[in-house]
């Protein structure tokens, strides 16, 4: 009888590293130590210096007619700031989401830790959507088991909008309850 072997895959083989035109010191397959040159930092352009590019405004006189004019300087009136107006710093905008997780320590099948993880959602998500002076329309429970399946729950609150612990709260309890996970080990819970 004859003995059949094992396929063997194959070694893969590294690619041969990128490397600039400089030489590398540790060799083929080691890290480049030479760096390349840094960028010049781009100046940010003012509104009050045209490019060299760009054409003549209007409003300012070409430089055969500014010959003929008086000096702004020469005369005793002020000379009017050219700088454009500097606006307020702007925030970035707020998230159109958020979520916060619980994961247990073990799978448990405790119907008591599982509420309070969900109590201590309702508190982290309400604390946070007032904060950012935001309110949720929709609440989504999802529920992790044991063997990483995962079972999702959504629900739009009928009273509108909301930011309130207490809504947040009793949404989440009614999406548990809908999971119908009583006898199945909770690995996590995730709401937003």
């Amino acid at each position: 009888m004859e003995r059949v072997r094992p396929r063997r895959h194959p070694q893969r083989r590294r690619p041969p590293a990128r490397t600039s035109k400089r030489s590398c010191t540790r060799g083929r397959w080691g890290s480049c130590t030479a760096s390349a040159p840094p960028r010049p930092t781009p100046r940010p352009r003012s509104a009050s210096t045209p490019s060299a590019s760009s054409p003549p405004s209007r409003n300012r006189p070409s430089s055969a007619s500014s010959a003929a004019a008086p000096d702004a300087s020469s005369t005793n009136e002020p000379r009017a700031s050219t700088a454009a107006p500097s606006s307020p710093p702007t925030s970035p905008p707020l998230p159109y989401s958020t979520s916060a997780q619980r994961r247990f320590t073990i799978d448990t099948l405790d119907p008591t830790a599982v509420r309070a993880a969900l109590l201590s959602l309702a508190v982290e998500l309400g604390d946070r959507l007032r904060n950012r002076q935001q309110a949720t329309r929709t609440v989504t429970l999802t529920v992790t088991l044991g063997g990483h399946s995962q079972i999702t729950r959504s629900h739009r609150l009928e009273s509108g909008p909301s930011a309130h612990t207490d809504d947040l709260r009793q949404t989440l309890y009614d999406l548990y309850a809908d999971c119908g996970s009583q006898r199945a080990r909770i690995r996590a819970v995730t709401g937003g």
